[in-house]
């Protein structure tokens, strides 16, 4: 599991869900910034230890569907809805696949 802060996630069974299963898994704080990122994440993707968190994990989507999940994940953020999205995301050997994004806020 990456951290970046006190932010990350609490629940023992969120990690243990995501670090026993091939999800690419993330959570982000309340300011929109990821600060944990699944095991398969860095598998998927080949990304170091920090790259992905805050919000550097944009640049490993493809540059032609950046500026929409962008849009898509500030908005669901601002308004603290629910969201899916299908873009393109780099893997580890440099090519890109198509993936399902899926982002549930959750309160409290």
């Amino acid at each position: 599991m990456r951290t970046r802060s006190a932010a990350a996630p609490a629940h023992k069974h969120f990690q243990l869900l995501t670090e026993n299963t091939d999800l690419i898994a993330w959570a982000t704080d309340v300011a929109g910034e990821c600060c944990y990122l699944s095991p398969e994440w860095f598998n998927f993707t080949g990304a170091r230890s920090e790259q992905g968190l805050g919000l550097t994990w944009i640049s490993l989507v493809h540059p032609d569907d950046m500026a929409r999940v962008k849009q898509e994940f500030r908005f669901a953020h601002d308004t603290r809805t629910a969201f899916g999205i299908a873009f393109r995301l780099a893997r580890a050997d440099g090519d890109y696949s198509n993936v399902w994004g899926i982002g549930l806020p959750k309160f409290g």
